[in-house]
């Protein structure tokens, strides 16, 4: 399928839209990171950190962007639609090891990892058709698509599986996801996780994994996403694909996945969360059958 993406109102929305990385030498395939805010407020995942072994950074080498990945187990995967539509699986690499910054000056190259095949939700190329179909509806009527009339769609199957070529490195740990039967609730607090930007300074730019606590808006933002709150801190460009977790029982737990900003024209409101677990029963089949 040929995506007209990332339409205006998608680039405005979605958490991987970049920009390049000021100091940045050496980059393969003039590589950028991305714009604006990544986890705002939070700190830096220290190596021996849970959530640094089960988390990676997705490079894609054409558009010239990162995204944020949780692991799943041995091969695969768990990331957003929207950082891999449109681009082949060698478009990209997964460095497992370091910042973005040890990447381009190619320390860490064996916890490197190319992408075998990865696997979108057919709920997200529903989304593009009927965001596509509300632009062309908009020109007609001599004007452009409003960020409010995209932050109306909910239930984007903002979801997407990759499949490694090789193993995840022993270091790497596969994540555990919450239990469909936990229930989500408003004002609960979730930690979240990504390579994004630090802020809109010059020197806010982001590259490495950082974790910040937030706390869930709406539990039930349509019938597979999560609002959460991020006024003030939380996430943004680069950090799509993230994982968003809950602490039981004494272990972070992964339901949520970065998907887009709503709410404002930057990412200092509001942030959608695809709910993973939502989608168990499709993330099975795919790795069963793949």
């Amino acid at each position: 399928m040929k995506f007209k993406s990332l339409v205006f109102a998608l680039t405005a929305l979605l958490l991987s839209a970049c920009s390049r990385l000021d100091g940045a030498a050496n980059q393969p395939a003039d590589v950028f990171v991305a714009d604006g805010k990544g986890i705002i407020g939070g700190e830096a995942v220290e190596d021996d950190d849970p959530i640094a072994s089960r988390t990676a950074l997705l490079i894609n080498l054409y558009h010239g962007s990162i995204c944020t990945v949780s692991i799943l187990n041995e091969e695969w995967l768990l990331t957003a639609a929207h950082c891999v539509v449109d681009v082949e699986p060698k478009g990209f690499h997964v460095a497992f090891t370091g910042s973005f910054y040890d990447y381009i000056l190619g320390l860490h190259q064996e916890d490197v990892r190319l992408v075998e095949n990865y696997f979108v939700h057919p709920a997200f190329v529903e989304t593009i058709d009927k965001i596509n179909e509300m632009v062309d509806k908009a020109k007609e009527e001599g004007r452009e698509l409003t960020k409010e009339e995209v932050d109306s769609l909910t239930d984007w199957g903002d979801i997407a599986l990759i499949r490694i070529q090789g193993k995840i490195p022993a270091s790497k740990t596969p994540v555990a996801l919450m239990d469909p039967a936990t229930v989500l609730e408003k004002g609960q607090a979730v930690v979240l996780a990504g390579y994004g930007r630090t802020g809109t300074e010059w020197d806010e730019v982001g590259g490495e994994l950082r974790k910040v606590t937030v706390t869930i808006s709406e539990p039930a933002w349509g019938k597979t996403e999560v609002l959460l709150n991020n006024s003030g801190t939380g996430a943004c460009y680069g950090d799509s694909g993230g994982p968003a977790y809950v602490y039981v029982g004494g272990e972070y737990r992964l339901f949520g996945v970065t998907s887009r900003g709503v709410g404002g024209s930057g990412c200092d409101h509001f942030s959608v969360y695809t709910n993973a677990v939502s989608y168990l029963n499709w993330i099975r089949h795919i790795i069963e059958t793949n």
